[in-house]
């Protein structure tokens, strides 16, 4: 976390740089309406949610599955990790169109950033779910919408508490 927190900009400080005349000005603000949303937010809300996936998938597999007789990548493994691959890209593209709604990728204090992650769970969690029950995701047969759900927001709500 320290390495990644040294990559951002002070607060207050645009990454593009001074600008020399107003018209410039104006027109990075057209390009960039809003000087507070963070895209280093987003690859790591991202990154967490692709781990979020693939741990509940391992987790699944361990628990709802009889050890294999012979170790190995067979196709049924393949059609996992296809069916996680698409989850966490569901998850991903409703989590960043959430958050850009509830403004999850600004800058806020602890309490108010756990809001925002709750309010962005709560509106990305039924569609990603849902596209999980029309592919026939094995997750979403096996550990339950609510579960799945719940799992989101803690993990998503552990996540900001510690950036």
């Amino acid at each position: 976390l320290a390495a990644t927190n040294a990559l951002r900009p002070a607060p207050g400080v645009s990454r593009a740089g001074p600008q020399t005349t107003r018209r410039a000005s104006t027109t990075a603000r057209r390009a960039r309406p809003d000087d507070s949303f963070d895209p280093l937010e987003v690859r790591l809300d991202v990154t967490c949610l692709w781990c979020q996936c693939l741990g509940r998938e391992l987790y699944r597999e361990l628990t709802h599955n009889p050890p294999k007789a012979v170790p190995g990548f067979t196709t049924a493994d393949l059609a996992a990790l296809g069916s996680v691959t698409s989850s966490a890209s569901a998850l991903s593209v409703c989590w960043v169109a959430a958050g850009l709604w509830t403004r999850q990728f600004e800058a806020a204090d602890a309490d108010e950033g756990v809001k925002r992650t709750l309010a962005t769970c709560a509106l990305a969690a039924p569609p990603w779910l849902l596209f999980e029950v029309l592919v026939g995701a094995p997750a979403a047969r096996d550990a339950g919408v609510v579960a799945s759900a719940l799992g989101l927001a803690a993990t998503m709500s552990v996540v900001r508490l510690c950036r």
